[in-house]
């Protein structure tokens, strides 16, 4: 008994191993949007991101290549290409209307499930920026 539970432990530890690294990260990118400096959704001290530094922000995530970047505050997942390109990844944003949303770039080729937003826990918009910003709760 004890011999063949040796070979079957050998024979386990013999087969190749199916589990990979899986590599996630976050990332506020602070107010990335493509709405021109002086648009009503922004606050008037925002400075939207130039070209350059859009080339700077994507320079980083492919220095990281992430499998999975959790990200915050952008407009949009056409501004979010723009750092995390489709042909490498896929974009799931929350389907809010704010300029400061959140979502993931998934690369290509992984398995995952898309659930829809979780609404339920989410503070009403009071006009300031979307979702109850710049409120405090009682």
């Amino acid at each position: 008994m004890k011999r063949a539970l040796l070979i079957l432990c050998l024979l386990l530890l013999a087969l190749p191993s199916w589990a990979a690294e899986l590599k996630i990260t976050t990332w506020n990118l602070e107010w990335l949007t493509d709405r021109q400096a002086g648009d009503h959704a922004l606050p008037r001290d925002v400075r939207p991101k130039t070209h350059a530094e859009m080339a700077v922000l994507r320079g980083y995530a492919e220095r990281v290549n992430a499998d999975v970047f959790g990200f915050q505050e952008v407009d949009g997942p056409v501004v979010a290409a723009r750092i995390f390109p489709a042909d490498r990844y896929v974009i799931h944003m929350t389907q809010d209307q704010t300029v400061q949303r959140v979502g993931f770039a998934i690369r290509r080729g992984l398995t995952y499930v898309a659930n829809p937003d979780l609404v339920g826990l989410s503070l009403p918009d009071d006009g300031v920026g979307g979702c109850g910003a710049g409120r405090i709760l009682p």
